[in-house]
């Protein structure tokens, strides 16, 4: 399945790139039980996660990050504001080549939940 296959959503029988895409959070101070539920949740089928560390973040997060498999932590000596991460994330996302990315919200307790989004990159060569 090449990265940008579409499969067949179980609930509407039709297609859904849920599985397919790369994840992205922007992290800053997160809530360290929280994120660890979303990392449970998004550890599944491989899926490529991508992480931007807004400034230093907590050791017990940092060794959690460090044991996923197919994870890219990009990261930030400082905050540099929510804007500046979701830029890094879409950049790292399309220099791998994903067509899509789902963004998700550190704060989010139900990370999968229908509200979140997926975004087709659009981006161009300056």
């Amino acid at each position: 399945m090449s990265r940008n296959e579409r499969v067949l959503d179980q609930e509407s029988g039709g297609p859904s790139l849920i599985g397919t895409v790369p994840a992205a959070i922007v992290l800053h101070h997160p809530d360290i039980a929280l994120l660890d539920a979303q990392l449970t949740a998004l550890t599944t089928g491989g899926r490529r996660l991508i992480f931007f560390a807004n400034g230093s973040l907590h050791e017990t997060i940092e060794t959690r990050l460090a044991q996923l498999e197919n994870a890219v932590i990009l990261r930030s000596p400082g905050n540099v504001g929510l804007g500046e991460g979701l830029n890094a994330v879409v950049r790292q996302a399309a220099d791998e080549k994903f067509e899509h990315l789902l963004l998700l919200d550190q704060d989010q307790p139900r990370c999968l939940s229908r509200r979140n989004h997926i975004w087709r990159l659009m981006i161009e060569d300056a």
